[in-house]
């Protein structure tokens, strides 16, 4: 007898035992295959429909991308138009104001400057010329003036603040209106107080320093230095004041920008300093 037949009649023998047996082994490989199958099925779906929620993810990213950046445009263009805007009311507040910048000679003390209402230091007038031919973008209505205090022999000697001034060497557009009219030769601009105290009065003719002008406009009451100033030519002031071809300051209007950028671009010899509102006679009626 062999093993072959052993095995055969083995299973002859137990034939249910070996039917449920092998049975059994064909389920399990049969749910082992179907699970298999199963899982690589899953996974198939799995990572389509990862592909299909990343696509629209991203989708949804670009439009919120688009969206955003749409909004950003729309806020700049906005927040551009608002600046320019304030840049606009600023520059007419500017000009209301009158000028706010005055350049002085470098080696001018501030605080005799503060004390007397007038630099003592003077400059060449050509300066004002030098300043208005680099045509600086944010300075505007450059004006040349020279100031002294003085006595007015022919008042009472009267102390006064002597002004000298001339139309505005430049001006940045051809549209822009002068913030302070030139004062014409043989006429005088008075303050209020000298006009109250002397009983002076538009249209009189008086003599300053043996030199006859026609008062040509009083200016209202202002509570400062400018109710005892006299208005005159600059070149009568440099001519009576014994200073030809000088001044001692350059008023001008800063709008909106740098000092440092002024002074890099005033003469060398000169100095920048903000100056209080020079409100007779800097607003042009």
């Amino acid at each position: 007898m062999n093993i072959g037949r052993l095995i055969v009649g083995e299973i002859a023998h137990r034939r249910l035992t070996f039917a449920l047996g092998v049975l059994a082994v064909l389920v399990a490989v049969g749910g082992l295959t179907a699970t298999l199958a199963l899982l690589e099925e899953y996974d198939r779906r799995a990572e389509r429909s990862l592909a299909e929620r990343e696509a629209e993810v991203r989708l949804r990213l670009a439009d919120q991308d688009r969206r955003a950046e749409q909004l950003l445009i729309t806020a700049e263009a906005a927040t551009r138009k608002r600046l320019a805007e304030l840049q606009d009311d600023y520059r007419k507040i500017a000009l209301e104001l009158g000028f706010n910048l005055r350049i002085l000679p470098k080696d001018q003390n501030l605080a005799d400057l503060y004390a007397d209402d007038f630099a003592v230091k003077t400059m060449p007038e050509d300066y004002a010329e030098r300043l208005a031919k680099a045509r600086v973008l944010t300075v505007n209505h450059v004006l040349p003036m020279l100031q002294q205090r003085i006595p007015w022999p022919e008042q009472r000697n009267r102390t006064i603040l002597l002004t000298g001034v001339r139309g505005e060497v430049y001006i940045q557009s051809k549209k822009q209106k002068p913030l302070l009219d030139a004062v014409k030769p043989g006429e005088l601009v008075l303050g209020h107080e000298l006009h109250r105290a002397l009983g002076l009065n538009k249209g009189d003719r008086v003599t300053l320093l043996a030199r006859t002008f026609k008062v040509t406009r009083v200016n209202e009451e202002r509570g400062n230095h400018d109710d005892i100033t006299v208005w005159i030519p600059l070149a009568d002031a440099q001519e009576l004041l014994g200073k030809p071809g000088k001044i001692n300051g350059i008023l001008a209007l800063e709008c909106g920008c740098e000092a440092d950028r002024i002074s890099k671009s005033a003469p060398r010899s000169g100095r920048c300093c903000r100056t209080r509102r020079w409100s007779s006679f800097a607003r042009r009626r």
